[in-house]
């Protein structure tokens, strides 16, 4: 095994597609990772109990709410209770925020669970864009962080 392949196959799955060799008319291709965090604490406050339950629902109606936004091309991961995002062909950083900002206004929206109860949830998004060009040279992307 060359050293060049050993170090693709140590890159998380989910990275290894935007290492390709392609530069569509050579043009850099970014791509933004956005980190979606939570906080549970009103539906652990309402729920106690039953608190893991009714945010595993919350969190597939959120993976629905986010596949309804994003693009086919973009992918989403959920990791525990977060989520990963990876939005392809991003030209500048401003870009990525913009996404960042509707998400943010959609995840506002109350979600209503079992007994008609809207629970609203904090949510914060940090933002890493890196140009797939570099991850063949780093083991990760290099990072520009803007948090909300």
């Amino acid at each position: 095994m060359t050293e060049q392949t050993t170090s693709e196959s140590l890159k998380p799955k989910y990275l290894q597609k935007y290492v390709g060799t392609d530069r569509r008319r050579d043009k850099i291709q970014n791509t933004a990772l956005l980190e979606v965090n939570f906080n549970f604490s009103s539906v652990k406050t309402l729920y106690s109990e039953n608190a893991g339950d009714k945010i595993e629902q919350l969190l597939v109606m959120i993976n629905e709410r986010l596949n309804h936004r994003l693009r086919d091309t973009d992918t989403i991961l959920r990791v525990n209770q977060k989520f990963i995002i990876l939005l392809e062909e991003v030209e500048i950083i401003a870009h990525a925020h913009a996404v960042s900002d509707e998400l943010v206004k959609m995840l506002k929206e109350p979600f209503i669970l079992a007994e008609d109860h809207h629970i609203g949830i904090e949510t914060t998004i940090s933002i890493n864009l890196f140009s797939k060009f570099d991850l063949k040279l780093a083991a990760f992307p290099r990072k520009i962080k803007l948090d909300k």
